[in-house]
């Protein structure tokens, strides 16, 4: 086989589910890759330990095992399963609930409709790339992220650090806002 199989074939044949034929084309492909062969592998020992594991799909009680046990205890129970009429008091559910819904919307008319809410900073990921010969570690504390990188020029002290790292000042994180 010349070309690489397409997703939909190799999920397929991982799973053992191809024709003969088709089979033995991706298994003469996936002799040079390794890493599709290990994958074959996993699946193979993940079926076997579902199959030692006893189940299947028999296990599983049909929808209407559940309705004609439902419909039994119905039956059982007698009248008195059944709902009585609703009390008296409870027309005031419902009236409760629309009696909130139009204060929040009373509450909501005194906003003034000038009000912005605060900038906040774009908090746009950046993904910072070190020349060759830079060697770059994360290490990672209980409340910080540092990155150190060995083989980059030192900063000099004539140069100031910006307050917040937002090309805009005028965009802030929303927590220095006032």
């Amino acid at each position: 086989m010349n070309t690489t199989p397409d997703d939909e074939i190799l999920a397929r044949w991982v799973e053992d589910e191809l024709d003969e034929t088709r089979a033995r084309e991706v298994e003469a492909w996936a002799q040079g890759q390794p890493e599709w062969l290990a994958r074959r592998v996993l699946a193979r020992e993940s079926k076997s330990l579902f199959a030692r594991a006893g189940f299947s799909g028999n296990d599983v009680p049909s929808g209407e095992f559940f309705n004609a046990r439902i419909q039994r205890e119905i039956a059982q129970a007698g009248p008195a399963a059944v709902p009585a009429r609703p009390k008296k008091s409870a027309w005031l559910v419902p009236l409760t609930a629309a009696a909130g819904i139009a204060l929040g919307f009373w509450a909501g008319r005194g906003a003034s409709p000038d009000a912005v809410p605060p900038p906040m900073a774009e908090l746009a990921p950046v993904i910072y790339t070190p020349e060759k010969g830079v060697d770059a570690q994360l290490v990672s504390m209980q409340e910080a992220t540092v990155i150190v990188l060995d083989g980059v020029n030192a900063i000099p002290d004539t140069w100031e650090l910006p307050e917040t790292a937002s090309n805009d000042p005028g965009l802030l994180p929303i927590a220095h806002t006032r």
